[in-house]
């Protein structure tokens, strides 16, 4: 079952891959996420989750015009919160982690759905199942810096059920981004 998930070209002639079943240093289902030299096929490093069923590889690969990636991990145990979900930025010459922005509820599963690069560099990350100040399942649309991996701002649902960052978000010519929210109640 080696790289079941996505792969992605960088513009420096690497590509990245992912794969969700893999066993790190005898734990079941870390996964990993790997950088590989495009010209001559050779690692040059990996991310790995650190818990069963982590899950690493199982989300989708953004390359981003600045030559870092992006990647979401949804099944993610963060600080001991199952399925809390990490999204996470990284170099795209050494692989080396620069940062994340992680869920803190169970079951946030930041990563699980649209990741989407700006023209800018930076990102944009939908979480329909985050929890945001206390209301379930209310989600949120991340816009991510795409050098330090930090958030620039958050937009959440404000009820429950919500599901913000469930459907289509587009990047915009101007660096801004629109998406859809069709569980959002209007009063």
């Amino acid at each position: 079952f080696f790289c079941n998930s996505s792969i992605n070209s960088l513009n420096n002639g690497y590509y990245v891959f992912g794969n969700f079943f893999a066993n790190i240093n005898g734990v079941d289902n870390a996964g990993t996420f790997i950088l590989a030299n495009g010209t001559t096929g050779i690692e040059i490093s990996r991310i790995s989750g650190v818990n069963p069923n982590d899950s690493f590889g199982s989300s989708s690969i953004t390359a981003l015009n600045n030559g870092n990636y992006v990647f979401g991990n949804p099944f993610a145990t963060i600080n001991g919160v199952v399925k809390a979900g990490t999204v996470i930025l990284a170099n795209g010459t050494t692989g080396a982690e620069i940062n994340r922005i992680s869920g803190v509820n169970q079951d946030d599963a930041f990563g699980n759905n649209r990741l989407i690069h700006l023209s800018n560099g930076n990102y944009v990350v939908g979480n329909p199942k985050a929890n945001v100040n206390g209301i379930n399942n209310n989600g949120s649309v991340i816009l991510g810096n795409g050098t330090t991996g930090t958030k620039i701002s958050r937009i959440a649902g404000v009820n429950r059920n919500e599901f913000f960052g469930s459907s289509s978000i587009t990047a915009l010519i101007n660096v801004n981004c629109v998406f859809v929210n069709p569980f959002a109640t209007i009063i």
